[in-house]
């Protein structure tokens, strides 16, 4: 038992350090560009768009490692499982929309503006958007976070614990996006995000 967690322990290191490696070796190229430190060519800069798959891959190669293709088309499918209590979806769809609201109204106690002029999308991009978040996010970082990295976190510490300590490399795996231009991370400070994604982190747990 002891050696076996002692192995987790180990895995769970190396998923973090491979993680963060892939993702930010990979936007490094567009952060130097955007930072004026180097002039680079245009493919080293296209590159950023395939850092977010980091924690996937990172988690798929160390799956192979601890069991073969098994153990990936286990971790692959545990994506897809629809076996959960179906309750769940409630506090999927309603998370957001209270998460709204209560920033509508904290926004509105503390004297702060809301810019009610941009307007909603229609309806018909909710699948569209869908499937670009998917594709953008969750495909490449859930496997992952949380595919491969809770349940181990979550064999040492409880769940409260886990979800903090996920977030908060979670958030720091971002670090890069804060210093390239266009993106949403480069108008929030740094230890705000990383505190955002704690807490999201354990909304997701």
């Amino acid at each position: 038992m002891v050696n076996n967690k002692k192995l987790q322990d180990n895995y769970l290191i190396r998923f973090f350090i491979i993680a963060f490696l892939i993702t930010w070796l990979l936007f490094l190229p567009r952060v130097l560009s955007d930072n004026g430190f180097a002039t680079l060519p245009k493919f080293l800069l296209g590159l950023s768009i395939f850092a977010p798959f980091g924690p996937s891959i990172a988690a798929f190669a160390l799956a192979f490692k601890l069991g073969g293709w098994n153990k990936i088309k286990s971790l692959w499918k545990r994506g897809w499982d629809f076996s959960f209590e179906k309750k769940w979806l409630a506090v999927v769809f309603l998370v957001p929309v209270i998460s709204a609201g209560l920033t509508i109204l904290t926004i509105n106690l503390l004297g702060g503006e809301i810019l009610w002029e941009y307007q909603p999308l229609p309806m018909g991009m909710a699948a569209p958007i869908f499937l670009i978040m998917f594709l953008t996010q969750a495909l490449p970082e859930e496997y992952g976070w949380r595919g491969f990295a809770i349940d181990r976190l979550q064999s040492r510490w409880n769940a409260l614990t886990a979800s903090l300590v996920l977030g908060f490399l979670w958030g720091l795996w971002h670090l890069p996006l804060h210093f390239m231009t266009g993106t949403t991370q480069e108008i929030i400070p740094v230890a705000e995000f990383i505190l955002k994604q704690m807490v999201g982190a354990i909304f997701y747990t």
